[in-house]
């Protein structure tokens, strides 16, 4: 009777061990397994954010374009519209965003980056999307939703335009499937859920545009006035959970149905949900082992008392064999504390390596600003350090009239270089300024002036032919003045080392356009360069000779003033820059003058 008592005794201590071992190991690792979902969730997150605020500021800025702004006013201008198609198209394609497009008061599209393809925008109607909406209202707007054109899905950032007469709306579209599609490969239990309760990115296709739970009426009325999901039948699809689960899971965050264990966080200013999926079988396997292990850690300490008055070595062999399963739980106690440190160290790593980008952006911008600055000051600095010596000269000659008059010509270059400076900022943001009517024969005249340090040192020839006699233009002095200096520079560059060295400035006028062009005998552009000559930091020069902004930043300041500038080339015969600007009323035409040379 004693002997089957003990056995009971001992059966009951190794289920209670197990039993606690198992409670003891299932709540760890559930706990481990829980962290572990929810770093996911939140790497996941700030994917999703660093995603969309990559592109959120593009329709502020766009919305301060002003070719967009006109079209809004007037959509049905000539050329306009083309010309914001084909700013829209670049512009997709140097940010990466999907689409790009504008839409008038009404919702219709007046101008997209996919004008020409067969799924274009332009002509579409998008008043019914609350991105339009919003924009009206608040300025601006943001919705996700599965394309009504295209059908494909993005989400849309929109920004009002407040042209002069109209309004209208500028949207950014933005791809997102790229996230499904990493899901599937490295987190396929990973999901996005929108505020209506729709499942529209998922890792694992079949959860792909699936209520999360059934959709209660209010919520298929705002996603059928939206259109949000075109083209897919919500009506028919089965809710992933029951209601009662839904609530439960958003009310505690994570929640167990079944053997899956489900996580949910929320995600910004939209009301969506990251929602995590992972199975429990790995946690009930690892409590099961562990309470296997724990029943027979029991049995056999038992086993060790019952004999141990009888065998002292095999109670000091069980005693070394127990010694060494603590050293293994130590070693693995050990080695779990290292993967712990090690996690909080890859963690730290990671924002200091996400300070740093941000900081190198700031570097970068810096850079990019100084480098303006330099190219735009240092052709005005050559010519006041020849205008300085021609100063010295006269001074050791005596003649301080000269003297006066060149120190005075590099105090005006002076300032002209301050005030080219002020205006280097054209090149990044629109902002033309005060402009004037100007006397386009004065700029190029004192354009000239600047440059004939230059062309002494080439030892070109300059040719003035027909001139532009009291002919005035919309234009801002300094900076149309900047144009002519930037493009005799070049050319004269481009003549420098060759045969024939001579660089001609005409200037025709028409019934209500002006046009100066300067030719020169140098070089030439070659055909595969003349297309992105007027790139930003494009050059055709050595390395150190230039930073390739010169003809960008003349091409946006003559664009400012209305008018164009165009290049002609053809290689080892020379180049023309033709600048055309519209001439005031009062002065559409004017006669022309002798030619005449400043030799070499």
């Amino acid at each position: 009777m004693r002997q089957f008592q003990f056995v009971i005794a001992i059966a009951l201590a190794a289920l209670l061990a197990g039993f606690m071992t198992w409670q003891m190991v299932y709540r760890s690792a559930f706990r481990e397994l829980a962290d572990v979902q929810r770093a996911d969730l939140v790497l996941a997150r700030q994917s999703l954010g660093s995603e969309i605020e990559r592109f959120r500021n593009l329709p502020r800025v766009l919305r301060h374009d002003e070719r967009l702004r006109a079209l809004v006013d007037d959509p049905r201008a000539s050329g306009r519209a083309a010309l914001v198609n084909t700013f829209l198209a670049t512009i997709r394609d140097q940010t990466n965003a999907d689409e790009l497009f504008l839409l008038d008061d009404t919702g219709l599209t007046i101008a997209a980056s996919n004008h020409d393809t067969p799924l274009t925008f332009v002509g579409q109607n998008y008043r019914f999307r609350p991105y339009f909406r919003d924009a009206m209202e608040t300025g601006r707007g943001q919705f996700y939703a599965v394309g009504a054109t295209t059908g494909r899905p993005g989400y849309f950032l929109s920004s009002r335009i407040d042209g002069e007469s109209e309004t209208g709306v500028i949207v950014v579209k933005v791809d997102m499937t790229t996230f499904a599609a990493s899901w599937h490969d490295n987190a396929p239990g990973t999901a996005l859920m929108d505020r209506d309760g729709v499942v529209f990115l998922s890792g694992d296709p079949d959860w792909q545009y699936r209520p999360f739970t059934a959709l209660s009426g209010e919520a298929r009325g705002r996603i059928e006035a939206s259109r949000k999901y075109t083209g897919i039948e919500l009506q028919s699809a089965k809710p992933l959970y029951s209601p009662d689960l839904g609530r439960e899971a958003l009310d505690k965050g994570r929640v167990v149905a079944g053997d899956t264990m489900l996580s949910l966080l929320p995600v910004g200013e939209n009301g969506w949900t990251l929602i995590g999926r992972a199975q429990l079988a790995p946690v009930t396997r690892s409590a099961l082992t562990g309470a296997v292990l724990a029943g027979a850690a029991a049995l056999l300490l038992a086993g060790i008392l019952v004999i141990m008055r009888q065998r002292q070595s095999i109670l000091r062999m069980k005693l070394d064999r127990n010694a060494e399963l603590e050293a293994k739980v130590a070693d693995r106690t050990a080695e779990l504390a290292q993967e712990i440190e090690e996690r909080k160290r890859t963690e730290e790593e990671l924002r200091d390596a996400q300070e740093s980008l941000v900081q190198s952006a700031k570097l970068a911008a810096l850079g990019r600003m100084s480098a303006a600055i330099v190219h735009e000051v240092s052709q005005p600095l050559a010519a006041m350090d020849m205008t300085l010596a021609t100063a010295g000269v006269h001074t050791k000659s005596g003649d301080t009239t000269r003297t006066a008059s060149a120190l005075d010509h590099a105090r005006e270059t002076v300032r002209r270089m301050q005030r080219m400076v002020k205006h280097l900022k054209t090149f990044a943001r629109r902002d033309a300024g005060q402009l004037s009517d100007v006397d386009i024969q004065s700029c190029i005249e004192g354009a000239i002036a600047l440059a004939e340090p230059r062309r002494r040192a080439v030892d070109a020839e300059i040719e003035i032919g027909a001139r532009a006699e009291d002919i005035f233009v919309r234009a801002g002095p300094v900076r149309l003045e900047q144009v002519f200096l930037n493009v005799l520079i070049n050319a004269f560059d481009a003549v420098d080392g060759r045969t024939e060295r001579r660089v001609t400035v005409n200037t025709e006028t028409g019934d209500d356009t002006v046009t100066i062009r300067i030719a020169d005998t140098g070089v030439g552009i070659a055909s595969d360069d003349l297309a992105r000559i007027a790139e930003p930091f494009f050059s055709t020069k050595e390395t150190g000779e230039g930073l390739g902004l010169g003809l960008s930043i003349s091409t946006s300041i003559i664009e400012d003033f209305g008018g164009t500038l165009r290049i002609e080339s053809e290689p080892d015969k020379g180049t023309a820059v033709l600048i055309r600007l519209p001439a005031t009323p009062a002065t559409r035409t004017a006669a022309p003058a002798e030619t005449e040379a400043v030799p070499a």
